[in-house]
Parts: C-alpha cells; sequence; structure tokens
C-alpha cells in the first residue's frame, strides 16, 4: 500500500560520516611507564591485539605510535581509551596529530580545484600509501565532527523566518568520501513550503544570513533559475555550503549510499579512491559525469556476482509500506542484522581491479546501469512504457498517468535509485564514453601489473599517469526522431508542421541561437517535406542544469538561464551547424538531422547532447494537450 508520508528523519543516516581510516589506523598512545622501550613492544602489542591486528611503531618517554591494520580495530581502542591497563598505569589512546595541510590545488580539464596528486606519499606498501592519500585529501575528524554545526546554525537562523524549518546535511560529508576541497551540502525543509515562491524565500533567507556576520561569510545566491538556492562560508567548520530548498530525493539517495556502503569497512575507501581517481584526470565535473553517478556505478558492481550488496528492489520488497517523495518510493530496509553480510574485509585493490575490469568492457551502448535490479537492462526495454516489466510499476504510472518524462536514453545510461525516470548521465557524449573506458582499462593493466609486487605501484599509477587515447572518429551527422503524434488528441494535419515550428521558435526564443532559413522543399514523389536552417552559437547555453520538473512557467526560468550564460564572458563559443527537419506525409515522426559545419567539435558533441536531453524534452512536454496553457501563449509571455 502506497502511503504519502512528509519527510522523515534518520537521526543515525544523517549524521555525518567519521573517515574512519583516514587518520585513525595509526594512533598515538601515552601514559606508559617511563622506563618503558622499544623492547617492551611486543608486551603492549598484546594488550591492544584485542582490538584487532596492529603493530607497535615506536615506545619513547612513556608514548606509543601504533598502527592497526583495519579501521575498525583502531576505532574500537580509541573507544577503550583510558580503560586500557598495562603494568597497573591506565593508557590514552587518541587518533594521530596530522600538521595541517598546506597543499597546492590543481585544476583538472574541468576547472575544478582538487588536492595535486603529486603530495601523496606512495611510500611502503598499498596500505599505507592509501592511509597516505587520506591523510592528503581528507578532513580530519575533529573537522568532520564540526559539520553537524552547520545544520544546527543554519536551521536555528532559517527558522527566523520559518518557524517549522529543518535542516539535514545530505551528499559527501554524510557518506564518509568527503575530501577537503569539497562543499557541504544541505536541504532545508519547509512543511506546506510554496516552490512557486522560491526566488522571494531565497532571497529572504539571505537578509537574514547576512545579518549574522559572525558565523556566515560569503553568502551569495547560485545561478539555478529553476531549483534557486544559495551558499555560504560556514566559520565554525570552515567550510563552504550549499543550501537548497528542492532537493528531496538528494536526502533519501544520501542514506541509500551511505547505508549500502557500509555494509563493509572496505566499500568507502574504495569509493574515495574513486572519487579521487575521477577527479584528478577529469572524469568528473561539470559536462561530464557527476560524483554520484560514478558512485552508482560503484554501487552496481558491488551488486554484480558474488553480490556484496543487494538491489534496491530487494530492500524496497523488505517493507510493507511505501514512503513518497516526488512521486517516488524512498523507503527501503535499513537494517544492518536483517542482510547477509560480507564482515570480512575486503582487499581494496583487489574491489577497484574488479571496477575497472567491469567498467573497462561494459556495453554502454545498449544497455542500461540499474542499481534498483542491480542487473543491466536493454535500453530498448524503456522504448515503450506498456512493454516494460511491471518490477517499473512506480515508473510505468508516472510517466503514463502523471506526465512525467520517460528515460533519456544516451551513450551512457545511469539510472537513478529512486527516480526511474533520471538518467544521471544524459549529457555524456561517445567520445567521453570511449574515454572513460580508456581509463578503466589502462587501470586494469596497472591492477594486473602490480600483482606481481603487491600493489606497490598500483595507485601512483593510476593517479598520477595518463592513457595514451587513441584518435576518435569525429562524428559529422546525428539524426533524431520526434515521435510526438500521440500528443494530438485528434488526428491534426498539420501536427507535423506544429512540431517544426515549435522547435525552430524554442532554439530561437528560449535558447537565442541565431537561426536562419536556407531553404524549403518538398519531394511529392515521395509526400516528403523538408525545411534546412544554419544555427550560430554564440554561448555555451549547454552549461545549464537539468531540469526534471515542467511547471507552466518553466521555460521563463530556461529563458532566464540563457540570459545568465550570455551574459558570462567565460561561456563564449564561435559553433555553427545544419539543422534539417523533415516528415513524410502519413508516418507518425518528425526528423531531426543535425550537421557540423565549423568550431570546436567537443561544443558540438556538448550541444548535441544537450539538444537530443532537454531541448526534445522541452517540445515533447510542451506541444500538444499536455502543455496545460498551450505552448504558443507561454512563449508569447517569454517574449514580452
Amino acid at each position: 500500500m502506497a502511503v504519502a508520508m512528509p519527510i522523515q528523519f534518520d537521526d543515525e543516516l544523517d549524521k555525518p560520516a567519521i573517515n574512519i581510516g583516514v587518520r585513525t589506523c595509526r594512533l598515538n598512545m601515552r601514559g606508559l611507564p617511563m622506563s618503558t622501550t622499544m623492547e617492551e613492544a611486543f608486551a603492549v602489542k598484546e594488550v591492544f591485539s584485542v582490538f584487532g591486528k596492529m603493530e607497535v611503531e615506536s615506545i619513547c618517554n612513556g608514548y606509543a605510535s601504533l598502527l592497526f591494520e583495519t579501521p575498525q580495530g583502531a576505532l574500537r581502542a580509541m573507544c577503550a581509551s583510558g580503560r586500557v591497563c598495562y603494568k597497573g598505569y591506565y593508557l590514552t589512546v587518541s587518533e594521530q596529530d596530522i600538521p595541517n595541510k598546506n597543499f597546492e590545488y590543481m585544476k583538472n580539464s574541468n576547472d575544478d580545484l582538487t588536492v595535486d596528486p603529486t603530495y601523496v606519499k606512495f611510500d611502503g606498501n598499498v596500505l599505507h600509501q592509501f592511509l597516505s592519500l587520506r591523510n592528503t585529501i581528507c578532513f580530519a575528524n575533529k573537522d568532520v565532527m564540526a559539520f553537524p554545526q552547520i545544520a544546527v546554525d543554519l536551521e536555528n537562523v532559517m527558522r527566523m523566518g520559518w518557524p517549522d524549518a529543518r535542516a539535514i546535511l545530505y551528499g559527501s560529508v554524510i557518506i564518509g568520501t568527503s575530501t577537503v576541497s569539497s562543499d557541504a551540502d544541505c536541504f532545508v525543509y519547509v512543511p506546506k513550503f510554496n516552490l512557486v515562491e522560491n526566488d522571494f524565500s531565497v532571497g529572504r533567507a539571505m537578509e537574514i544570513f547576512e545579518d549574522r556576520l559572525n558565523i556566515f561569510l560569503d553568502v551569495q545566491t547560485l545561478d539555478d533559475h529553476i531549483h534557486p538556492s544559495f551558499k555560504f562560508f560556514h566559520i565554525p567548520s570552515g567550510i563552504y555550503c550549499r543550501v537548497n530548498f528542492k532537493h528531496y530525493l538528494h536526502v533519501y539517495t544520501s542514506r541509500l549510499e551511505k547505508f549500502l556502503l557500509s555494509l563493509n569497512e572496505s566499500f568507502v575507501p574504495v569509493a574515495l579512491v574513486l572519487k579521487y581517481w575521477g577527479r584528478v584526470h577529469g572524469l568528473l565535473g561539470r559536462d561530464h559525469m557527476s560524483t554520484y553517478g560514478l558512485m552508482i556505478l560503484l554501487l552496481f558492481y558491488l551488486q554484480q556476482p558474488p553480490c556484496y550488496i543487494p538491489s534496491v528492489q530487494y530492500l524496497q520488497s523488505k517493507m510493507h509500506a511505501e514512503t513518497i517523495v516526488d512521486k517516488w518510493n524512498v523507503n527501503f530496509l535499513d537494517k544492518f542484522e536483517m542482510l547477509p553480510r560480507h564482515t570480512k574485509p575486503l582487499s581494496i585493490p583487489d574491489l577497484l581491479g574488479g571496477f575497472f575490469a567491469f567498467y573497462s568492457t561494459f556495453n554502454f551502448k545498449d544497455f542500461v546501469v540499474c542499481p534498483y535490479l542491480g542487473q543491466a537492462i536493454v535500453k530498448n526495454a524503456f522504448n515503450n512504457v506498456d512493454n516494460l516489466s511491471d518490477i517499473f510499476e512506480k515508473y510505468k504510472n508516472n510517466v503514463t498517468f502523471f506526465c512525467e518524462p520517460p528515460l533519456r536514453c544516451s551513450p551512457m545510461v545511469i539510472q537513478d535509485t529512486f527516480q526511474h525516470n533520471c538518467n544521471l548521465t544524459s549529457l555524456l557524449s561517445y567520445e567521453y564514453v570511449h574515454e572513460f573506458q580508456g581509463y578503466c582499462k589502462f587501470a586494469f593493466e596497472a591492477y594486473n601489473a602490480g600483482k606481481s609486487n603487491f600493489f606497490k605501484e598500483f595507485l601512483e599509477t593510476i593517479l598520477l599517469r595518463k592513457p595514451r587515447m587513441p584518435e576518435t572518429i569525429k562524428i559529422k551527422k546525428f539524426k533524431f526522431k520526434e515521435d510526438l503524434y500521440e500528443n494530438f488528441e485528434n488526428d491534426v494535419e498539420s501536427w507535423r508542421f506544429i512540431v517544426c515550428e515549435n522547435l525552430a521558435m524554442l532554439l530561437k526564443t528560449i535558447c537565442k541561437i541565431h537561426f536562419i532559413k536556407v531553404v524549403e522543399r518538398r519531394n511529392n514523389a515521395c509526400s516528403k517535406f523538408e525545411t534546412v536552417w544554419i544555427g550560430i552559437v554564440k554561448k555555451r547555453i549547454w552549461e545549464r542544469p537539468a531540469n526534471t520538473t515542467y511547471s507552466v512557467d518553466f521555460l521563463l526560468k530556461e529563458r532566464l538561464v540563457t540570459d545568465a550564460i550570455c551574459c558570462d564572458s567565460n561561456l563564449s563559443t564561435s559553433l555553427s551547424f545544419n539543422l534539417t527537419m523533415w516528415y513524410i506525409t502519413g508516418t507518425k515522426c518528425v526528423h531531426n538531422d543535425i550537421s557540423y559545419i565549423r568550431g570546436p567539435y567537443t561544443d558540438f558533441i556538448k550541444f548535441v547532447n544537450f539538444f537530443k536531453q532537454q531541448v526534445c524534452q522541452w517540445l515533447f512536454v510542451c506541444t500538444g494537450p499536455r502543455c496545460s496553457e498551450g505552448f504558443l501563449s507561454v512563449l508569447a509571455k517569454v517574449d514580452r
């Protein structure tokens, strides 16, 4: 039975994850008799071995340095601090102090800042190298424990405007994969919040924040007219925080991700290495795969035999009721004791090698990565909603009865865990897929080569070296087919002409593309009608957030996004293309062919993906009776 419930708050799953394994594998211990020397290391080791396999690295002046093999052992030793007795002396255990980081940041190909990997010490065995990596790129635990104060301070301020407001952290801070270059993400839940008043609400919140300069600095709005939000620098925690009012689902996906990665102590370290690997090589970031998308790839790999983690469908099938957020079920079984677990620590290099091997040969062209079922699904299965398996009942109902857009297929399709019509990689090109798999193949070869020397050079190779990518064939022409006939309730003879005219108006009015009609011709022999346009793009209009909600005024907001892009001198380009729109009388589809003329080819590929994933979706939503106010009237309002 589906139960529409308000957003729920889970104190345990919403807590920031301590980076156990970052600094807590190596501990300081004090309180030993001053006469204790390294000759007594074996006796000290016997006392602490009850917590896990470990070594005593040094003993001097009553202090000792302990190195545990697993983070859990180190954590157990820390929890017993002050209660461990050696020769009548009670010993105190704490995490080892790490000097303040003054590392330089590097920019990857996407202009995203990340810690330069040359600062990582690749000395010793692979465990020592991993600890060096974590010590270099991660927050200290004392910093992580200060993160909840962000939500507390934010909530106190928000309640001055909305007394029932609730602030919840989500994302990498909660999951345990945050790095020193990460921002915190916070969702503000306001009961009975009116989304139409988003802009006013954000502005009102910022006015309140600007009066709290002792806690918040650098308060600024983010350039997102679809989901207005803002960010600030939180002085007590020393981190930037992004605040939004809309992303209910992000809170639940973070909880699910944290729960699944907690099923084995090796999963979070693997996730951290993959995230850093993707950042260093420019595989993550704007116009590329998101960090969340990469984490879903990791979860999907772990769902494959021997099935280290269960599928989302299995976790939801164990619940008697649904929790509906934004039309999707987000409830799942989160009880560790009710699931079979691989409690034995798994090898981090083996998990990484398995990940790289799996995706270096994965058939992204024909299959969807589906963490909901934990198995790959043929893309063609989503072409017709009626023929889709009843396992996707929620998807079928939302697309059929609630006018939610269907899953859009692209060269790489990673389906969201809860929102099944969301493709997390909808804007990626074939070139990106080729590049991603090239890096995976290179990393897998480094894994195989590392078996002979216990992986001593494995991390250094995959982080500091790049594969030699073969030249890819440039595709000059892309073809699309629009099946919009069903959007018209009556058999309107002119529906194809309406679709073509509306598409042209979309590109000119909303995207601000300089559009010139070159020729219009009809072939009476085959009843083919064809219109050829030349388009000139001066700004990278594809660098905008993907929209998944389509209110009556969503085109107005998209126009504002375009206006903001046109004002940004850093987003200039010069791209020319041909657009041929044609149809054959008597058929039920319209064809669009986009051909490259001149300009940056990478920008052309990004524009083609933008056209396919967003412009075509706008056309689908706004053409025909699905648009409650009518497409042309909305465009007329935009022009005014």
